[in-house]
């Protein structure tokens, strides 16, 4: 059990009641808020950077990447923190995570769609059904119609 005290008041006891299970950061509720806000942040950062980038800033795309996996390790480690010490903070934890994944999941299926309807209007300019003039409005736009 992680407890110990000061040498000026035993009533100052930190016990490992309020600490996850690396047994160094607190769980309490503000933390989670702290982390929801923090997670908002870098879902709408990723978001932005996928829905912007033309898909050849491969260095900013893998830090992001790297970025949001950090942020699931942490995730995993709050969450098993919060089985182990504090259950009643499980389940806004837990709320974040499913929010999380599902705008992750969100932003991979944006990309893909994205993806291949460029790839649709490459193969289409290639084949003579609409110009590459046509083809870069299209890629300059977002359009997919």
């Amino acid at each position: 059990m992680w407890a110990w005290t000061t040498n000026r008041n035993a009533s100052e006891t930190l016990t490992s009641l309020d600490r996850c299970c690396c047994g160094c950061i607190p769980i309490r509720i503000g933390t989670v808020v702290f982390s929801s806000f923090l997670l908002f942040g870098f879902v709408q950062t990723f978001v932005d950077h996928i829905s912007n980038s033309e898909f050849d800033d491969l260095p900013t795309t893998l830090l992001w990447l790297i970025v949001n996996l950090l942020f699931i390790c942490f995730l995993i480690l709050a969450i098993a923190g919060a089985v182990m010490k504090l259950p009643n903070v499980l389940l806004p934890v837990l709320t974040i995570v499913l929010i999380y994944v599902f705008w992750l999941s969100m932003v991979i299926v944006t990309f893909a769609v994205e993806l291949r309807f460029q790839l649709l209007f490459d193969v289409l300019a290639a084949v003579n059904v609409i110009t590459w003039k046509d083809a870069r409005r299209h890629k300059r736009e977002g359009s997919t119609s």
